[in-house]
């Protein structure tokens, strides 16, 4: 359960750097004025910020902050929220599908128990 804990919490992680640097990249919001890596090893060399800056917000910057703010919302939104709620919403179908009403397990058993009626109920391909 530690592992699959932290391979979820990493896979997040990678994915919420893979889409902030992939809009950085296309230049959305302040990617234009700070830069980017190209790439790890080879590509060109573009020199980055290693100070802020303070776009002034005239009509084209704003359309650009715009662009970068709508990824992000979609980011936010259809990434992490619906990611959230599949991932609560899973195991509870699963649990009142597969499990007997009632019944009473605590601690860690409850995925073991899960497995087991899964088995029983599905075959033991489902099981595992």
């Amino acid at each position: 359960m530690l592992a699959a804990l932290v391979a979820y919490s990493g896979a997040g992680g990678v994915v919420n750097i893979t889409l902030s640097n992939w809009a950085r990249d296309k230049g959305y919001g302040m990617g234009e004025r700070a830069g980017y890596i190209p790439a790890a090893v080879g590509g060109h060399k573009v020199n980055l910020a290693h100070t802020g800056f303070i776009f002034v917000p005239d009509a084209e910057a704003m359309r650009r902050w715009r662009g970068w703010w709508r990824i992000v919302r979609a980011d936010q939104w259809g990434v992490f929220f619906t990611g959230a709620i599949l991932g609560m919403a899973l195991p509870a179908v699963l649990y009142v599908t597969f499990l007997p009403a009632g019944r009473d397990i605590q601690g860690i058993g409850i995925s073991a128990a899960l497995a087991s009626s899964i088995g029983t109920k599905s075959g033991p391909l489902l099981a595992g």
